[in-house]
This record gives structure tokens, C-alpha cells and sequence, in this order.
């Protein structure tokens, strides 16, 4: 009842403040996403409503402000009107939120003092974790080929590791967990790439509410802190790409560009051009509503070639598909998207527009609800590596990170998804001796209740 209130005097102001009807629902829709999210952070590790609230953001929030003026027309402007847009991205959105229900699911909701249980006697390995996933991360930077993306992905074990370490007992391991922060944020500002140290820290501010539970007035304080500095990140960093060599960066000159950017009367934090640059950047409608256009014209629909090249990417080794696409091609961009980039540039079309691309209007719907389908197909996935120890639930984080990337590339999305999962299901099953496990299915067959994954937090 609380959020439908919200979302109908959302809609009540959207209507005030003169956005059409369209604009009015879509934002509606994206607030109560995002209201959603904001409440259940202390119930259950909120991945699937942090999820829709990213993609309410970039398809339907971001959108409706950029059908009001603001955005850069020039090179992100929505190519088609506004009732045409919202006219699919709205049931887009509200199917993905169908497919991510489809299936039920417990992992989220977890009785604490159990995950703490089932990480006591693997303390120290999940140490070592931390240190030689901070080595295999600098390895693989060193890497090229399919062995450098192999590396990145046991390396991304270093943050389940971190986040054990942090429920089982924050302070006794604090000095690994700010190892792996600190690595992460140094590393983001030395190559000017902010975007993974962004959702890894997003991440861990799930597990940490969930554990933590603060007052609601501690978390709106956190999120007005987070949205001023995305904004600030937004206006300066691009700015530092550009004002220094990637062996001139650091944190000094970083700093040195953001009270730069933030001084003067035309660059304050919630400036004009402020706004637009925050608002091009969670906005993958732009691309989307480009790559409509474009199809509707050129009339080039793919049907099933697409996905086939989709899956080749994913699912067969190069030797077996030596022209299989790669991750951040360019290739189905530039000739379905309505845009042409250059190689310095890595931009995806999304799910919703390869959806449009495949088999027009219809295509986007059953492509959206699909993708929530086989999100929670690989969250029940994890759930069964859970019954053999509650710590695994952690790997939904890195399995699905490009999950919550609207401008991900379907095949980097779906071949990561797919490595990922059996290169940590054979590392389960490698390791299993050096691993305290619990096998917990017999026990879940038996008794009504379930103990372990608890609908109450505890």
C-alpha cells in the first residue's frame, strides 16, 4: 500500500510539473522501483530490485527527462517520439519485472548467524582468497586471450571472499576488506575507469545494510551522498581522461579536476550541464529509440541470426568459431544502433534494442521478460551451490555483474554468465576438500520452514 501511494503521487507530480501522460507512468513506475529498493535493503540482499531500479532508471526515468529538454540533442538526443518510445520501453520494463517473478527464489533472504556458521571454519582459506585474487587481478591485466578473461574471473572472488569476511566479522578482517576497496578505487582513478569500481561498491553496501540494518534516515543520508557524487564523477571525469596520459594520473590530479569543474558560477554541482551529462549517462533509451528508428527504416529485422551469433560468442571456444563476436565489438552497434563509433569506443545496444533488432516490437517484449527468466534460472543456480555452504550465495554478484548493465553487450553478458558459472562450479568441486562444506538438501527435504534461508532477517 506504502508503495502505491508513492507511485501515485509520483505520477500526481509528474502530471503538476507538466510531463505528458507517457513521461508521467514511466516516471511512476522507475520511483517505485527505486522506493522499493530503498526499504528492502535492510530485508534481503536487494540485488533484483537494485537491478530494476537500474533499468527503470535508464529506460524510463532518464528518458522522460531527456523528452523535456535535457540532454545533448547533438549526440544523445531520443530519435523518436515520445508516445512511440514509452509505448514499448514501459512494457519492456514491467516484463522484465514479470520474468524476474516468475520464478521464486530464497537466497536473498538470509538467517545471518547460519552464513556466519558456514564461513567460521573457512576463515582462513577465504583470506587467502582476498590476496590471490588481488594477484590474479594484477596477472591478468599483464594477460591477453582467453586466458586473461579466465584469470578475471576467478580474480572476481576476491570481493566474495571480501564480503564473507565482512559478515563473519568486520573488524577482525578489516584490514582485507579495505585492501580490496582501496585497490579498487586506485585502480578505477589511475585508468579513468570508474564504472566496475562503482558496482562493486554499490555491492558491498548491499551486504552491508543487510547485515547493518540502519535507520531509514541513515540510508537517504547515503543516497543523497551517492547521487552528489555520481554527479561529481559525471562532470569531471572525462575531463581528467582527457587532461592527462594514463601514466600521469592520480588521485592529486583527480581531486585537482573535480574542484576545477566545480568552481565558477556555471559549474556548480547541480549545474545545467551538470544535469545533462548525469542524465546521458543512465540513459540507454537514447540507444535504444536510435536502433528503433534505424530498423524501422532500413527494415533489416535478423529473427534468430542475432541471438545465433550471440550464443556462438558464448557458448563455443575461438578455435571451434576463430570470427566469433568479442567482448565490446563493435560490429552490431554500428549497423543496427543508427550510430557509428570508433575503436576507441565500446557501446551495446542492450537487450531491449536486440530484442527490436531480432523481430521488431514483440521482439523487445519476450526478450525482456526472457532475461529476467534466465536471471533467476542462474539464481537457483547459486541457491544449489548454497546448500553446500551458505557463502556461496555471494557469487551472485559475480556472475551476474553485467546483469545490472543496461549497456552491456548481450554476448559479453551471456558469455560472462556462462564462464563464470562453470569456471566456479569446477573450482566448487576442485576445491571442495580444502572447504568446510555443508550439504544442506536432504536437510531442506525434510523439514517445513527452513531454517537457513529465513523470510525474516535475523
Amino acid at each position: 500500500m506504502r508503495l502505491l501511494f508513492v507511485m501515485l503521487f509520483s505520477f500526481a507530480v509528474a502530471l503538476g510539473l507538466e510531463f505528458s501522460v507517457y513521461a508521467s507512468v514511466a516516471i511512476a513506475i522507475s520511483v517505485y522501483f527505486a522506493v522499493d529498493f530503498f526499504f528492502k535493503v535492510n530485508e534481503k540482499i536487494a540485488f533484483v530490485e537494485f537491478l530494476l531500479a537500474i533499468y527503470g532508471l535508464n529506460y524510463l526515468f532518464s528518458p522522460a527527462l531527456a523528452y523535456r529538454g535535457i540532454q545533448d540533442e547533438e549526440a544523445y538526443g531520443m530519435r523518436i517520439p515520445e508516445a512511440e518510445y514509452f509505448g514499448i520501453a514501459i512494457y519492456a520494463v514491467l516484463l522484465l519485472w514479470l520474468g524476474l517473478s516468475l520464478i521464486p527464489i530464497r537466497i536473498f533472504k538470509i538467517n545471518l548467524e547460519d552464513l556466519k556458521k558456514s564461513i567460521e571454519p573457512n576463515v582462513k582459506v577465504i583470506r587467502y582468497v582476498v590476496v590471490w585474487g588481488m594477484i590474479l587481478a594484477f596477472v591478468g591485466n599483464l594477460v591477453r586471450g582467453e586466458l586473461s578473461t579466465l584469470l578475471y574471473i576467478v580474480a572476481l572472488l576476491r570481493y566474495v571472499a571480501a564480503m564473507c569476511l565482512f559478515v563473519y566479522d568486520s573488524r577482525e578482517n578489516k584490514w582485507y576488506i579495505i585492501a580490496i576497496l582501496v585497490a579498487e578505487i586506485t585502480g578505477a582513478v589511475f585508468t579513468a575507469m570508474f564504472h566496475d569500481a562503482v558496482i562493486w561498491l554499490i555491492f558491498f553496501g548491499l551486504v552491508i545494510m543487510y547485515k547493518n540494518k540502519p535507520h531509514y534516515i541513515y540510508r537517504l543520508g547515503v543516497c543523497i551522498i551517492g547521487i552528489c557524487g555520481y554527479v561529481v564523477l559525471q562532470s569531471s571525469k572525462a575531463d581528467y581522461r582527457m587532461s592527462y596520459e594514463k601514466e600521469n594520473r592520480d588521485f592529486s590530479k583527480f581531486f585537482t579536476v573535480i574542484e576545477r569543474n566545480l568552481s565558477g558560477e556555471d559549474k556548480q554541482l547541480f549545474s545545467q550541464q551538470n544535469n545533462v551529462n548525469s542524465v546521458n549517462r543512465v540513459n540507454q533509451a537514447w540507444i535504444f529509440a536510435s536502433t528503433m528508428q534505424n530498423m524501422d527504416y532500413t527494415r533489416d529485422f535478423q529473427g534468430g541470426k542475432l541471438m545465433s551469433k550471440y550464443f556462438e560468442a558464448a557458448f563455443l571456444p575461438r578455435f571451434l568459431a576463430p570470427n566469433k563476436l568479442k567482448a565490446g565489438d563493435r560490429t552490431v552497434f554500428n549497423r543496427y544502433s543508427g550510430h557509428y563509433i570508433h575503436k576507441n569506443t565500446s557501446m551495446g545496444l542492450g537487450i531491449f534494442a536486440d530484442g527490436y533488432v531480432s523481430f521488431g516490437y514483440f521482439g523487445t517484449l519476450i526478450f525482456a521478460v526472457l532475461f529476467g527468466v534466465v536471471i533467476k534460472l542462474v539464481c537457483r543456480v547459486i541457491e544449489y551451490w548454497s546448500r553446500k555452504s551458505l557463502m556461496f550465495i555471494f557469487l551472485v554478484f559475480p556472475i551476474l555483474f553485467y546483469a545490472v548493465r543496461p549497456d552491456c553487450e548481450t554476448q559479453t553478458l551471456f558469455g560472462h554468465i556462462l564462464k563464470a558459472i562453470v569456471a566456479y562450479g569446477l573450482l566448487i568441486f576442485l576445491f571442495k576438500s580444502v572447504l568446510v562444506l555443508e550439504e544442506r538438501a536432504k536437510e531442506e527435504d525434510t523439514r517445513e520452514g527452513d531454517l537457513i534461508f529465513s523470510t525474516m532477517d535475523h
